[in-house]
């Protein structure tokens, strides 16, 4: 296909604008610090393990309330006390632990939770409910209204509108009001307890991630292939009555995890999954509001299993997946999850990167989330920001920087400068290509990768110091957008993108 010179210019812009983005990162220092005024004095440990097991249990999310005072949710108890909440508690801006908070239910084995305005919204595998943030207590009014015994199946998260009704999520549930005791992957209750009996859709498998889009819609995901019978694999969204928004369409292959939308409607989507053709499980990528991949943002080369591997994973693959993000107050990405590496430098379950996904390179460069006591694997599940650049961190581990901790910490900046940093460049020519493009590489390169925007590998090969100039054929690829990555010998990527014109 010819390409006019004005498709010419506006690629040759674009893939200029890609380059100054991967050939440089400029960082802001922000090395964050273990904040010391934070110290929990509730120990949270696996909930109905031994005191001398010192089993660290799981946080999965907090709430912040209005007097800077935490709710802590998560599957944890402490047995050096003898009779302590386990599931949800309160603890006060320094760690302390406050008994004046009433402990909801009987260790519902697990408790995450969502706020709205006063309540919480809590969920387990088999339960859900409201409770007063403030104190504690039941809303007795809409568990009666609910009616448990109507209800069978696990639960897997919700989705609250405006008004305090909500969609909640499941694998799926069984509910009395549905006809012929089917079962369902995604109900609506009213905010008084009540099973929304007008409430006709459906996934076709399991719906475990519901977040708010808009005032108007909700993106979903999950296991499911089909929504309302439309084919919509693994994500889809939603109209606040049900309907789907046939203007979104999942480029996902396997199940990926929503994790925040950005004010312009962009979605970053964590987790460990698949995108149309790719050749990689991806861990973290941004798409645009139509579902299509964006590909101003790092979606390559950011997280990495502890072998080193670009962007794909070994046996256990959900290990090593991005569970959170927050915003920061610089406008950076403060990302969490099982990951050891971050676009070539080791991160341990914690790092920054810009807004597109480039890692700020002066940034937890100690061992941060380093240790769990007795803990099949490590992670971080929330990070919850608290005001003057700090930052709540909670997920299962025992250490940070050499520290020892429990499985919530607060962690801020103590300083900041402003330095830059340079990364080895890669030279192409010429830029755009046509039939051969010449590959220039840095000193101690070991390995170059050319990938489409697909990510689909074109061209792939060891380095060595005795040849740092490359010749590659690419009169067979098709014009657009490719990039090339070079993989230096301590384990940096440097990065250049190059446009193919025909």
């Amino acid at each position: 296909m010819k390409m006019t010179n004005s498709t010419i210019r506006t690629i040759r812009l674009f893939s200029s604008t890609i380059a100054m983005l991967l050939a440089f990162i400029v960082s802001q220092a922000q090395n964050y610090k273990l904040d010391t005024s934070f110290e929990s004095t509730y120990k949270f440990r696996e909930y109905n393990s031994w005191p001398w097991e010192n089993k660290t249990g799981v946080i999965y999310n907090v709430i912040l309330a209005e007097d800077s005072s935490l709710r802590v949710f998560g599957r944890f108890t402490n047995p050096y006390v003898s009779g302590s909440a386990g599931d949800v508690i309160k603890v006060l801006e320094d760690g302390t632990y406050s008994s004046d908070f009433e402990f909801y239910g009987g260790n519902a084995n697990g408790l995450q939770a969502k706020q709205f305005g006063g309540a919480a919204y809590i969920y387990h595998s088999y339960h859900f409910g409201i409770i007063d943030i403030e104190t504690g207590v039941i809303n007795q009014t809409f568990m009666d209204n609910k009616n448990l015994s109507d209800w069978g199946g696990t639960f897997s998260d919700v989705g609250i509108h405006s008004d305090g009704s909500f969609f909640i999520g499941s694998g799926p549930v069984y509910h009395g009001g549905l006809p012929d005791g089917r079962y369902t992957r995604i109900a609506k209750i009213h905010a008084n307890g009540f099973y929304d009996t007008s409430f006709h859709h459906d996934a076709n498998l399991a719906v475990k991630t519901i977040l708010k889009y808009d005032a108007n819609r909700f993106i979903i995901a999950g296991k499911f292939s089909e929504y309302d019978s439309v084919p919509t694999p693994f994500m889809a969204r939603i109209f606040n009555d049900g309907t789907l928004d046939t203007s979104f369409h999942s480029i996902f292959i396997s199940e990926p995890n929503p994790l925040y939308i950005q004010d312009d409607g962009k979605i970053l989507v964590g987790g460990s999954f698949k995108i149309n053709r790719s050749d990689f499980y991806l861990a973290l990528v941004r798409i645009n509001a139509d579902g299509s991949l964006d590909h101003t943002f790092n979606n390559f080369n950011n997280l990495q299993t502890p072998n080193g591997l670009w962007t794909t994973y070994g046996s256990t693959p959900i290990h090593y997946e991005s569970r959170t993000i927050c915003i920061t107050e610089h406008n950076k990405l403060l990302i969490g999850g099982g990951f050891v590496n971050y676009q070539g430098y080791t991160r341990n379950r914690i790092a920054l990167a810009d807004i597109n996904g480039f890692l700020d390179t002066l940034a937890f460069t100690g061992t941060a989330i380093d240790e769990c006591n007795s803990c099949y694997f490590t992670f971080v599940h929330d990070i919850v920001p608290c005001g003057n650049d700090r930052y709540y961190i909670t997920g299962r581990f025992s250490g940070f920087d050499g520290h020892d901790v429990e499985p919530i910490i607060r962690i801020r900046i103590p300083d900041t400068s402003t330095e830059s940093i340079k990364v080895p460049e890669v030279t192409l020519y010429p830029n755009p290509a046509y039939n051969t493009i010449e590959v220039k590489l840095p000193v101690n390169s070991q390995y170059i990768k050319v990938v489409d925007l697909n990510s689909k590998i074109l061209f792939s090969s060891e380095v060595n110091n005795a040849k740092l100039n490359l010749v590659i054929n690419c009169s067979g690829w098709e014009s657009g957008i490719y990039y090339c990555s070079v993989k230096l010998s301590n384990g940096q990527f440097a990065n250049r993108s190059f446009v193919i014109a025909k």
